[in-house]
């Protein structure tokens, strides 16, 4: 192994261990996207590792060597879908909206796996995809380029059935996901293409780099509490909107009796109160839509559709689940809330102001009638 591929081996282990390390520490509450992207860099370092002593391995004599060789490079191919797949899994956490899906596909992820495993650990008797000789030299066989053609063919098909899903996400979805398609496919291809070039791992690097970037950091600026969008992920999205002529349903949510619960009950079930409605109004909303906790028990939702009729089903959904949930709940108080919301058609022209004064005021009318409504019981 020559200076620059220890060069390129070891620039790509120091930024993954960063990432990894700064996320274990700076992310208190890790959500499901956030742990699935931690063992995509934790594999790239494995296998970055792994590839890296097989450089330095290779051709020394000794049966030991060879042993050795034979070894690695066997975890290596194993291994190699392993961040392939993993980013599957993350980018389907992301833009699928079903769980259903997202679990079929899984399922369907860890059995090309297993084949490619069993193809490669058949290589110990077959030597179909690779050999090292007596003297520990390696040597491409035509069991690798089969490798790298069931993966070229699964990612091509995945990024197929996915692409309908794209439309519905935010544009830094899908910018990080072509980065994911192009940066893994180009970085293998230059290392099939010339022998003993460092090309995929640091490829895979520069994209974990760029997903931490552009979606784990931003991840971090959200409600620590809930999880939810923060007010200033909300604030940049609505102003974002309102510099566009695509319609949109704005909405804004409070907890009634709040904080008689808190009163009652104490901080710690007041709390647990605002995460349940906050897991109620993700369950009922799409992936495309935003859900933001602005305040102590104040809540907001921009709903993406030009369609009125698709902002008043997402409401329906909501005012559905939180209903089953009062109906199965054993707690001696009922989640109850107050909305107002609007449909803007011609976001260029609304005043931020004037816009959120109007839906405030339509949110507070609701909740005196509901006080109203107590009083009169």
């Amino acid at each position: 192994m020559d200076h620059t591929q220890q060069f390129i081996y070891l620039y790509n282990l120091i930024i993954q261990m960063f990432i990894l390390a700064y996320v274990m520490v700076m992310v208190e509450k890790k959500k499901t996207t956030t742990k699935v992207y931690m063992l995509m860099v934790l594999s790239i370092i494995v296998l970055t590792v792994l590839e890296a002593t097989s450089w330095l391995v290779l051709d020394k004599p000794g049966q030991v060597f060879k042993t050795l060789s034979v070894t690695v490079i066997t975890l290596v191919y194993s291994l190699n879908a392993l961040p392939m797949i993993l980013g599957f899994t993350f980018f389907d956490y992301h833009v699928v909206g079903s769980d259903k899906v997202v679990k079929r596909r899984r399922f369907l992820y860890m059995v090309i796996w297993t084949m490619l495993i069993c193809l490669n650990v058949s290589n110990l008797w077959s030597h179909f995809v690779f050999t090292v000789d007596e003297f520990n030299v390696y040597s491409r066989g035509f069991g690798m380029y089969l490798n790298v053609g069931i993966q070229y063919a699964v990612l091509l098909t995945y990024v197929s059935g996915t692409v309908k899903y794209l439309r519905s996400v935010s544009g830094r979805i899908i910018r990080m996901f072509l980065m994911f398609t192009f940066f893994p496919m180009l970085g293998s291809l230059i290392q099939v293409l010339y022998y003993g070039v460092p090309g995929i791992w640091p490829m895979y690097g520069l994209l974990m780099l760029f997903i931490f970037i552009f979606m784990i950091r931003e991840d971090m600026r959200n409600d620590s509490l809930t999880l939810l969008y923060s007010r200033g992920q909300f604030d940049e999205r609505l102003h974002s909107k309102l510099r566009h002529d695509k319609p949109f349903t704005i909405a804004l949510i409070d907890l009634d009796e709040f904080k008689a619960v808190n009163d009652s009950f104490g901080h710690n079930e007041g709390d647990e109160l605002l995460r349940t409605f906050a897991r109620l109004l993700e369950d009922s909303v799409r992936k495309v839509d935003m859900v933001s906790r602005v305040g102590g028990d104040e809540f907001t939702l921009i709903i993406e559709s030009e369609s009125s009729a698709v902002g008043v089903q997402v409401l329906e959904r909501i005012a559905n689940n939180v209903k089953e949930f009062n109906e199965t709940s054993t707690k001696s108080y009922k989640l109850e809330y107050s909305l107002g919301f609007q449909f803007v058609e011609r976001p260029k022209d609304e005043n931020l102001l004037e816009l959120i004064g109007v839906i405030d005021e339509r949110m507070y009318e609701q909740k005196n009638r509901h006080h109203a409504c107590k009083e009169h019981k």
